[in-house]
């Protein structure tokens, strides 16, 4: 798991705005939300107040984030 929060950690390359970049963003905050971790709610909303992120990507890490507070999450 820390590998997949590094990587959303890493910015966007401002002039790389690639799809298959957003792809692997939104796939790694997909993952993250499966995990139901409660330790990556910082690094999602981290995602959602980037500026530089990809608007699909803020989006569905702000689904996560209601979604960990609504079920509960683990702590592992």
């Amino acid at each position: 798991m820390t590998r997949l929060i590094e990587m959303l950690k890493t910015p966007v390359e401002a002039q790389k705005l690639e799809e298959d970049e957003a792809i692997l963003r939104r796939t790694v905050v997909g993952v993250l939300k499966q995990i139901g971790d409660a330790s990556v709610l910082p690094v999602l909303k981290d995602v959602v107040q980037a500026g530089h992120e990809y608007e699909s990507v803020r989006v569905l890490a702000q689904s996560a984030i209601e979604q960990l507070s609504k079920n509960g999450v683990r702590n592992e």
